[in-house]
């Protein structure tokens, strides 16, 4: 029981590590890039790995569809744009405009999609990884004979010495 305790706390600093940077990130591309490629697209897909990485260092395996209920908020979140409930809300407050978007753009799902895509696609690779190494740490079973296999051919060869 310790040793998965250990795990999950691995995990966890895991999460909130890419968490952080991502969101990091998320700042730096918001407040300096002004771009027409890296601040409306990569930007939009980071956010979907960033909401992502914060819930799944609260909740671990807690949640087996994590990634698609972080997509399907991003897309609520996207649609309320279209009806300007920052404005609503918050007022002329640019903190929120900024956190929670001011303008509806079916590109914006798209990338969300494209976020999603590739978190499914790390977590496969991870889990895979995962079993792979716990596969080559189980122990090997004691083979109750050693003797080699003999080929088919030896073995025709023995049973025509036997029966002659």
């Amino acid at each position: 029981m310790p040793e998965r305790r250990v795990g999950m706390k691995k995990e966890r600093i895991k999460y909130i590590t890419i968490f952080v940077i991502t969101f990091i990130l998320e700042i730096i591309i918001a407040k300096y890039v002004h771009d027409k490629i890296i601040r409306p697209y990569i930007g939009d897909a980071l956010v979907v790995i960033c909401l992502y990485t914060f819930a799944k260092s609260i909740f671990l395996d807690k949640i087996k569809l994590l990634s698609l209920y972080v997509l399907i908020l991003a897309v609520i979140v996207e649609i309320l744009q279209y009806f300007n409930y920052a404005q609503i809300l918050f007022g002329d407050n640019k903190i929120a405009k900024t956190l929670l978007g001011s303008s509806f753009d079916i590109k914006d799902i798209l990338c969300y999609v494209v976020g999603y895509l590739i978190i499914i696609l790390i977590e496969k690779i991870s889990h895979e990884r995962k079993e792979a190494k716990q596969w080559q740490t189980r122990k090997k079973p004691i083979r109750m004979f050693t003797r080699k296999r003999r080929s088919l051919k030896q073995q025709a060869t023995r049973l025509l010495q036997r029966l002659t």
